[in-house]
Parts: structure tokens; sequence; C-alpha cells
């Protein structure tokens, strides 16, 4: 598996057992050691989600903020 360098774009993907994406966030590589990956999220990195049961295909999108 190749390196990741950092300041690329990743996609963190929450699949259901059924093997159904069920959420995706945009996120930031800080670091690849090879071992393990760091990440960050961002203020506006984009996400998206199911709104409802996994049988529905309805997804919401939203941008990532704090406070």
């Amino acid at each position: 598996m190749r390196s990741l360098d950092a300041g690329e774009t990743v996609v963190r993907r929450d699949v259901h057992r059924s093997g159904r994406v069920w959420s995706e966030q945009a996120l930031r590589v800080v670091a690849d050691t090879g071992e393990a990956l760091f990440t960050a999220c961002a203020m506006g990195a984009e996400a998206m989600w199911l709104a409802g049961p996994v049988r529905q295909s309805l997804y919401r999108r939203s941008t990532w903020c704090s406070t």
C-alpha cells in the first residue's frame, strides 16, 4: 500500500455490515508513518450520512464546523 503525503485529502467511510456506506467524511492527512495514519477534520470539510434507516437511500450533506 502506498504511503500518503501530508496535506492529501482522504475520505473516511463507515460501512454497515450489509456492505452499504452509511457515512463519509473528508479528512486531511497530517502524517502517515506506515504503522499509523494521522488525520484531521478541518472546518468546512464535507460530510455525508444516511438520514434514516439503512434501507433508505436518502443522504444528507453537511459541512464540519466547530466553536
